[in-house]
């Protein structure tokens, strides 16, 4: 099968870097080669990450297992009845981690209902525009050349308590996310860049702190309550713990970066596919990050739901990005010459 690059859906725009084999997803080394997004080595094909790459026992743990075998074989000659599965019931995947450290049936009265990529698809089919174009066959991602925006749909899946994350690929981070997407986000980087937007570079801590750059993105949700189409910023469906207030801030696109196989230079990693994808705790591997100070440590998260904003738990909903192109960062070579022309000392000022 071949692996296509995030920008292959983009072809149309002159864009693509063009397709290679890759491995898939395996067990991430010790040692990393991070990239960022905005560097010219970074733009490299993407292994799709929906399939992972089996990491096989080693001779000793498969030696033992042969040995156990041999051993229930040899100890009981009755005939070994064939045992079938038990079905196990639909669960979150925090619930079923949770579970198994604790050992015993989790109950969850806030986990979100199971909610099918399908049932998302059927659900936002109204609210889907002709004049959008599908970025992925198998997501929910389009773009819109006209009003330069990118639409994602989702569904929410956390209305109550600290957030790091506004939204989330499904199934990576919905304990700490009001919707999780049914798109990954390499593809939802794409989507940005074909409509304009510019990536800068994600939030740094060492040696000081300096927020996350890039272009300005406005998010509105969008979903069907009581036949009626609802909107809201998606900035009022967060409070700001320091004003007691929604938050007033817009998100900037950072970028995330990529992971680089040191044994295998051909296999990347976009790291926002992990979860950081729209953020609202600062990370140094989030798409769109909040250009303020905002801690990721439990003790000192700053966001909050405002669940009075949000819609009920399982709500299909769209997330309208809309990049604000007049706030897109300049070229490298356009910053040097704008240095270059600023006038220095005493020739600064006016006589």
């Amino acid at each position: 099968m071949r692996n296509h690059c995030w920008f292959c859906w983009l072809v149309a725009f002159g864009i693509c870097g063009g397709c290679t084999e890759a491995p898939r997803n395996a067990v991430a080394p010790p040692t990393r080669v991070v990239q960022s997004v905005g560097d010219p080595a970074a733009q490299q094909p993407l292994p799709d990450l929906k399939d992972a790459r089996p990491v096989p026992a080693s001779p000793s743990a498969q030696e033992a297992t042969d040995e156990e075998e041999q051993k229930s074989s040899t100890t009981d000659p009755r005939p070994q009845q064939e045992q079938k599965p038990q079905q196990q019931p639909e669960t979150s995947r925090l619930d079923q981690a949770l579970q198994n450290l604790e050992g015993k049936p989790l109950e969850n009265p806030h986990a979100p209902p199971v909610v099918e990529p399908a049932e998302v698809h059927e659900a936002l089919k109204p609210l889907v525009e002709e004049s959008w174009t599908r970025l992925h066959p198998g997501y929910e991602v389009w773009f819109d050349m006209k009003t330069k925006q990118v639409i994602v749909g989702g569904r929410v899946c956390f209305r109550k308590g600290p957030l790091e994350m506004f939204a989330c690929p499904m199934h990576t981070k919905e304990h700490e996310s009001v919707v999780a997407t049914v798109s990954n986000a390499q593809i939802i980087h794409a989507g940005l860049l074909a409509v304009g937007a510019i990536n800068g570079k994600p939030v740094q801590w060492e040696p000081e702190y300096q927020p996350a750059s890039g272009t300005v993105v406005k998010i509105t949700v969008k979903w069907t309550e009581d036949d009626e189409t609802r909107e809201v910023p998606a900035k009022q469906m967060i409070v700001d713990s320091l004003t007691e207030q929604p938050s007033t801030y817009d998100w900037v696109f950072g970028g995330s970066q990529i992971w680089t196989d040191p044994d295998d230079p051909e296999y990347r990693e976009y790291f926002a596919d992990a979860g950081d994808m729209i953020c609202v705790s600062n990370f140094t591997t989030a798409m769109l990050d909040l250009p303020v100070e905002s801690s990721a440590t439990n003790a000192g998260l700053r966001f909050f739901a405002n669940t009075e904003k949000i819609p009920a738990l399982g709500t299909p909903v769209l997330l309208v990005l809309k990049p604000d192109l007049s706030t897109n960062p300049k070229a490298d070579d356009e910053t040097k010459e704008s240095a270059e022309k600023q006038p220095e000392g005493d020739a600064a000022v006016d006589k």
